[in-house]
């Protein structure tokens, strides 16, 4: 362990601290951001295959994520993703499953959510 303290600075351990405390955001961010160009890349193919076949010109990547096209089918999506995790956690509260990891136990109520003691 000294070693390892020896041969790397301050501010590389502190770096590294960082990144290791806020590991589970920056997994999500890159999910987000690599969701998020995607969905553009794969939406202006699709919308430029669509132009083409009704002689229209393609757009540019630009264009497309200008378009309310493009943030009319981003906010649908992210809307579902919230429904879905939302309903997640209100069945949560109300519904059990018996020997799930995720549950509470089938004899607590309801007030009790995030509380201890889970059997």
């Amino acid at each position: 362990m000294w070693s390892f303290l020896r041969t790397h600075s301050v501010s590389s351990l502190l770096i590294s601290l960082w990144l290791y405390e806020h590991s589970l955001f920056l997994a999500y961010l890159l999910l987000f951001i690599g969701s998020f160009i995607g969905h553009a890349l794969v939406g202006l193919q699709s919308y430029n295959s669509t132009e083409l076949e009704h002689a229209q010109p393609a757009v540019s990547l630009t264009s497309y994520v200008s378009s309310p096209l493009f943030w009319l089918q981003s906010v649908r999506n992210w809307q579902a993703g919230f429904l879905s995790t939302g309903l997640l956690a209100a069945f949560s509260i109300f519904f059990r499953e018996r020997g799930s990891p995720v549950s509470k136990g089938l004899e607590q109520s309801n007030e009790e959510t995030g509380e201890e003691g889970k059997e």
